[in-house]
């Protein structure tokens, strides 16, 4: 009597295989793409949060948002490129009560092509008004 080995795989077996692969990779690669994205977006907006509160403890400090609107670009300094694609605006606006201004620092930065923005909002009192 003559024993028949299994050495390998059927063509079905191979296709089915391939199938599964087939089907499988494009989704797990789509989830890969999406927490890659997701995660770089919180890293920009941790960024961006960080390079705001400098901002804005810099303009409360040197009391330059006196003179109004403003606005730069992080980075303007150095020579990082990192550093220069966070771009900041402020706006200084009268409250309800005369001797409080409204500061409202907006980040803007392109991540996929598509423009982020963050807005910082804070009061301050304005001593020349008081």
């Amino acid at each position: 009597m003559r024993c028949v080995s299994s050495r390998g795989f059927t063509l079905l077996e191979v296709l089915a295989a391939l199938l599964l692969v087939a089907i499988v990779l494009p989704v797990v690669m789509g989830a890969i793409d999406t927490s890659t994205h997701i995660g770089g977006l919180a890293h920009d907006r941790a960024e961006a949060a960080l390079l705001a509160e400098n901002k804005l403890n810099e303009v409360l400090l040197d009391q330059s948002w006196q003179f109004g609107d403003a606005s730069g670009a992080f980075g303007d300094d150095t020579d990082d490129p990192a550093a220069k694609r966070y771009i900041w605006d402020l706006h200084v606006e009268q409250w309800q009560d005369p001797t409080v201004r409204m500061l409202t620092l907006t980040i803007h930065w392109e991540r996929r092509g598509r423009l982020q923005t963050l807005t910082f909002t804070t009061a301050v009192h304005d001593e020349g008004n008081a």
